[in-house]
């Protein structure tokens, strides 16, 4: 059984913006707790899937032009391990998950939706051709081929007002 795609109103990945680096509003769309072996060693991390919902929009200050930054994407990780306890425990409680113990199960289901304020970095890095040791050239545009990648330094706390019902 076939259905149809509707990619009209999608705006082709190449031309959006990088988010700049800065204090934000974040949603959790979607948090998966993935456990793996790695070394022989059981191993756990939680994966989310974030959005910018504040500010809605920014000036760039190179071309002047208003860019829109709700709804923008980005992925964060959450180690668990010894190590990683204490920031993990501190990340759920600037989310409001304040409980000393949850269910792992129902753990990514408790975050959906929830949002919070925090720093996200951003770095936009040019891509090398391994053979010459200069940028790598998009042969359609004869641009440098550039990867924009955001990590959340710190999350500062709770935006109930940007929650969402999942």
């Amino acid at each position: 059984m076939s259905s149809l795609l509707d990619l009209s109103g999608v705006s082709d990945q190449s031309e959006s913006s990088p988010i700049p680096s800065g204090v934000y509003t974040v949603r959790v769309l979607e948090a998966k707790l993935e456990n793996y072996e790695k070394d022989g060693e059981s191993r756990s991390r939680l994966d989310l899937q974030m959005e910018v919902v504040a500010p809605a929009t920014f000036i760039d200050p190179k071309t002047k032009e208003e860019i829109a930054l709700a709804g923008r994407k980005f992925r964060d990780t959450w180690w668990v391990s010894p190590k990683a306890l204490p920031r993990f425990k501190a990340n759920l409680a600037k989310f409001g998950l304040t409980d000393s113990k949850f269910d792992t199960e129902l753990l990514g289901g408790q975050l959906s939706g929830r949002a919070a304020t925090a720093y996200l970095q951003a770095k936009v890095t040019t891509l090398q051709d391994g053979t010459t040791g200069m940028p790598a050239v998009n042969p359609e545009t004869g641009k440098p081929i550039t990867t924009n990648q955001v990590n959340v330094r710190e999350y500062f706390g709770r935006a109930p007002k940007f929650d969402i019902a999942v």
